[in-house]
């Protein structure tokens, strides 16, 4: 059976040596730890007052969909070894994510947008009908 040595303080036995035995044995390991780290954050939150959980339940979401896409994607292994050596895997993604320009708010515009439409249509429908 061989070692493999992620990070100093991290290593996982590997009997097969075949890569995707590793990737997938990597990326299990990987969302564990970041699924202990969400559940830290939660047990950090749930003490606080109602209006500073308030404040952080936009990251606790985004958290939440950061650990099903790590947890529905499967990272290549140079990847997944690199994401070890960061200190807090899901507080450094969300941050990452976080830094980025999205379109959240046009997708939100648009479906505002988008909805009011349908209502408009909707209307339109039950004014014809009714007129008959």
């Amino acid at each position: 059976m061989k070692k493999l040595r992620i990070r100093p303080d991290i290593e996982i036995m590997n009997d097969k040596g075949a890569d995707a035995m590793m990737q997938e044995t990597l990326n299990l390991k990987l969302y564990q730890k970041m699924l202990a780290e969400q559940t830290d954050f939660k047990q950090w939150l749930i003490p606080l007052p109602l209006e500073e959980i308030l404040n952080h339940a936009y990251e606790y979401i985004i958290r939440e969909k950061i650990l099903l896409a790590v947890e529905f994607n499967n990272l290549i292994v140079d990847q997944v070894k690199t994401m070890f050596w960061l200190p807090t895997h899901l507080a450094d993604i969300y941050a990452k994510w976080k830094s980025w320009e999205t379109n959240c708010m046009e997708n939100i515009r648009q479906a505002v947008s988008s909805r009011a439409g349908d209502v408009i249509k909707m209307q339109s429908v039950y004014a014809r009908e009714k007129e008959r």
